[in-house]
């Protein structure tokens, strides 16, 4: 099997569509394109773009056949299976590819597809977009655990959404951490996938851009980018106490009944070869996990498990018998030594807890920080907000600093019916309204039918009319996250002269001012001249 690279422009103009993942590929005259074959797509920075396969080549009447017309048979190609791949996905090669057809050898695989012959192309569900790069261990891996499966084609892919997370955590080796808050996660079914770059903001549907989340703090983010993660979430270690007990607990974690676990069939043997690498799986090469071999040993672990639990309910009916046998005396003295086990064994449990809590605040770079100064980054105007975001920790400090927090349920009758309204407005990213509610501010997020209710703290150096707008055009956020946005904007932007600044923000162009020191942005008019 030989490997190709493509300009991807060439591919789509000189190729026919004959279904979703299958195009009609002719065959220049001094190529040589054979089934099994694959070929890579890239566009004109030679970064790759889509990867398709040979399903066979032969010669037909040319690409009129397909629409009736008369024409001279020629030599084509059908490719199917056209997967996408997102920039960054794949490490890119040495190789400045310029040819508009390239077929790689010995010599130039190594420098354009520097991982092709360790690496396995990892597929998803739908064969339509590559989810990134495994080794060939971590597919057999996958393949035993049942997180992975291999198509009739040969490929391997993730079979369902929810088996990622058992790919991240049993063949990858990822902790049960969420990547937001810190905090433990109790089980793989607790944790929900976050998109770490949101596919809203441009994000990949791959599997290098997912991490593990508590369901609560995936949704407190909501599409949020990862610069705007800190002034989002709690201390590490600290149980999110800041957090409503209602929300803390996540919606839709609680489940009624006992959860099942579902059955494993038995492994799947690999009977093809690797699709998406230059390996073949055969004698040289890990073998193929054999179903057979695989039950018989599950066979034996559960009789051994059995044996085990027989002999254990038999030691402990003979122990029985001999408490019965030495008197009360001895039976007490061993009732305390047993406590003073347990004690100890309590003890020794709490330090490890404290010293794994202490090494994760450790890592995560966080500092303690006082209310006070949590207070002033309130309450600070504009010019304020710009000195602190240079200093050293800002990140750090900021990660305690709550601006958006879920409103109770209990509460939310009693906020939209008393709450006096402040401003509202409507864009693509929904229908967001602020409601003064008592000493609170209350943010309503309405997206169709679904309502959400927030409590918001303000930041002084952004106005809500800034605020609102942000929501409207990007999504929901907190207030600092909004603020840390537009910072760099306004940084890099030059006063005109009645001091205010135009910029483009994601193609946006607004125009940012200053009045009292809080900022205001608004939407530059786009205006045509029409002749």
């Amino acid at each position: 099997m030989s490997v190709h690279i493509l300009l991807d422009t060439t591919f789509f103009r000189t190729s026919v569509s004959i279904s979703a993942q299958q195009r009609l590929l002719p065959i220049p005259a001094n190529r040589g394109l054979n089934e099994g074959d694959t070929i890579f797509l890239r566009d004109e920075s030679g970064a790759l773009t889509w990867v398709t396969d040979v399903l066979m080549t032969g010669e037909v009447h040319g690409v009129g056949a397909w629409s009736g017309a008369d024409e001279p048979p020629g030599r084509y190609a059908i490719t199917g299976f056209l997967a996408r791949i997102h920039p960054g996905i794949l490490p890119p090669g040495k190789s400045r590819l310029q040819s508009p057809w390239v077929t790689l050898n010995s010599r130039t695989l190594e420098n354009a597809l520097p991982w092709w012959e360790t690496h396995v192309l990892l597929y998803h569900s739908t064969l339509h977009l590559i989810e990134g790069l495994l080794t060939l261990e971590e597919v057999q891996k996958g393949l035993k655990e049942q997180c992975l499966v291999q198509h009739t084609s040969g490929h391997i892919v993730v079979p369902h959404g929810e088996a990622r997370k058992r790919l991240l955590v049993h063949v990858q080796g990822h902790e049960l951490v969420c990547a937001l808050c810190g905090g433990p996660i109790a089980s793989i079914e607790d944790a929900t996938q976050d998109h770490i770059i949101p596919l809203s903001q441009g994000g990949p549907d791959a599997l290098a851009n997912i991490a593990l989340t508590h369901r609560a703090c995936n949704e407190l983010k909501g599409n949020a980018l990862p610069e705007q993660y800190p002034p989002m979430f709690p201390v590490p270690g600290n149980g999110g106490a800041w957090r409503p007990a209602a929300f803390r607990k996540g919606r839709h974690v609680h489940s009624r009944g006992r959860r099942s676990t579902p059955k494993r069939s038995p492994v799947p043997e690999l009977t093809l070869p690797l699709r998406g690498t230059g390996a073949i799986v055969g004698h040289d090469e890990p073998e193929a996990v054999d179903a057979a071999a695989v039950h018989s040993e599950g066979t034996a672990q559960t009789s051994k498990r059995t044996d085990t639990r027989r002999a254990s309910a038999k030691a402990k009916t003979e122990g029985n018998e001999a408490k019965k046998a030495h008197g009360r005396n001895e039976g007490a003295e061993e009732r305390a030594d047993q406590a003073a086990q347990a004690e100890q064994a309590k003890q020794s449990e709490t330090q490890s807890r404290d010293k794994a809590d202490a090494s994760k605040t450790e890592r995560s770079g966080l500092v303690e920080v006082d209310q006070a100064w949590l207070d002033r980054i309130q309450k600070c105007k504009w010019s304020e907000l710009m000195e602190y975001a240079g200093e050293r920790d800002w990140a750090a400090k900021t990660a305690s600093l709550r601006t958006l927090e879920q409103l109770p349920r209990s509460n939310i009758k009693e906020a939209t019916a008393a709450g006096r309204p402040i401003i509202e407005a409507e864009g693509q990213k929904g229908r967001f309204r602020l409601l003064e509610w008592g000493d609170n501010i209350v943010l309503i997020e309405e997206r169709g039918q679904r309502q959400s209710y927030f409590l918001v703290r303000q930041i002084k150096a952004i106005s809500w009319e800034t605020y609102v707008w942000y929501l409207t055009r990007f999504g929901r956020t907190t207030p600092l996250a909004a603020a840390m946005s537009l910072l760099p904007l306004w940084r890099q932007g030059k006063p005109d002269a009645e001091g205010r600044i135009h910029v483009s923000k994601t193609g946006i162009p607004i125009i940012m001012s200053l009045q009292e020191d809080q900022l205001y942005v608004v939407e530059a008019e786009q205006t045509t001249d029409v002749a």
